[in-house]
């Protein structure tokens, strides 16, 4: 019965308690009616200067993202739609390596300088002895190597391999790649990552060299 008693009760309650506040603030409205214009003005200057001042530090926290990351999906789909499956390999920072999987030979940035100029010279001092690599598999290179090289430009924080000290080094590489006879070649290039070919067996690697 006091549930049912209640139920009919709360909104009356409501409807004289607003009844009332409004008799209240009546008179407060009409002397505030005839300033609504400017009052409404003002409020929205507030709220609109409180939203401003609001977000001024979230607007200071944010930071330019990052373009690398894009430029390098832009070079790895360049390669793919140019390269022969597994017929190349992409040296690159190895957070790029799932990148590379079923589609191409994949080499660290540690491994490459650290072991490729040796596999190299061995393998185009044995590339006309085919037993050589039957018994030294391990020696076999891919046709093409492409290598990634990272500008040290980026606008926020880079999260691949500290290019400081890589570059260089992989320039070094290509020089005496070159001097080796290799045909060392800028394939992709942009503001945050360049892309160089080198080529250990020429046109064996691109699908149109292959089909044409």
């Amino acid at each position: 019965l006091l549930r049912l008693a209640l139920s009919v009760f709360i909104p009356i309650c409501f409807g004289i308690t607003t009844a009332v506040l409004l008799r209240l603030l009546f008179p407060i409205y009409k002397k505030v009616f005839r300033y609504k214009i400017p009052i409404a003005v003002a409020v929205s200057l507030l709220a609109f200067g409180g939203i401003v001042y609001s977000q001024i530090q979230p607007l200071n926290n944010i930071k330019t993202s990052d373009k690398t990351p894009r430029m390098v999906l832009d070079a790895y789909d360049k390669i793919l739609h140019e390269y022969f499956p597994h017929s190349y390999a992409v040296v690159n920072d190895n957070i790029a390596q799932t990148l590379s999987l079923n589609k191409h030979f994949f080499i660290n940035y540690e491994d490459f300088l650290f072991s490729y100029l040796e596999s190299d010279s061995i393998y185009h001092h044995n590339k006309m002895k085919p037993k050589f690599f039957v018994e030294n598999p391990q020696y076999v290179i891919p046709k093409s190597v492409l290598v990634f090289v990272y500008h040290d430009n980026s606008e926020s924080e880079n999260h691949f391999a500290d290019q400081n000290q890589l570059e260089p080094l992989l320039k070094e590489h290509f020089n005496t790649l070159e001097k080796r006879g290799r045909k060392v070649s800028l394939y992709y290039e942009s503001p945050y990552v360049n892309v160089y070919e080198i080529e250990n067996e020429p046109k064996s690697s691109k699908i149109d060299d292959l089909i044409y």
